[in-house]
């Protein structure tokens, strides 16, 4: 169980760093609801528009923060089902794409488009076989430090994966 865990939050974490959002530490140490999760500032979504492109872009780079613990976790595991564990992720997700378009059925489009889109980050699927990627590699690395070590600052997952490079 802590394998699948360690795998669900260093997708959130190594997605942080495609997107370029810092955050504080990563754990797999549970806590209240959760089993482990990645630190970082909530996105204030009061009073913002669609036509707000900064807003939106960072909107964007939240949802994709939140979609990636699953869709890795899901990789992992290779079960077709996003783990339980995932609603908050998925809530959060939901709550953000609600506070841009409004209507459920956009959101939820924006959202599925989001996840494709998120996944491929890790996955690539062609008509021959599906490749995972450099990204993929870093999850591998920073879970087996996160199952050594429970929790890990931005500036330790920087420089595990720096130390590590030389494998992607």
């Amino acid at each position: 169980m802590i394998e699948s865990v360690a795998y669900h939050e260093a997708g959130h974490a190594i997605m942080c760093l495609q997107v370029g959002l810092k955050f504080n530490n990563v754990t797999v140490m549970p806590k209240e609801e959760s089993l482990g999760n990645v630190k970082l500032s909530k996105i204030n979504i009061a009073n913002h528009r669609l036509s707000d492109r900064r807003f939106r872009s960072e909107a964007e780079k939240y949802i994709q923060v939140a979609l990636s613990g699953p869709i890795t976790e899901q990789l992992f595991s290779q079960n077709d089902n996003y783990i339980l564990g995932s609603s908050n992720d998925f809530q959060q997700c939901f709550s953000v794409a609600l506070s841009i378009f409004g209507p459920i059925e956009v959101a939820e489009a924006y959202v599925n488009f989001l996840a494709t889109h998120t996944k491929s980050v890790f996955l690539i699927t062609s008509d021959e076989k599906p490749e995972f990627t450099e990204r993929w590699d870093e999850v591998k690395i920073l879970s087996q430090a996160l199952i050594d070590r429970k929790i890990l600052r931005y500036k330790e997952v920087l420089s595990i994966l720096t130390n590590y490079s030389y494998l992607l």
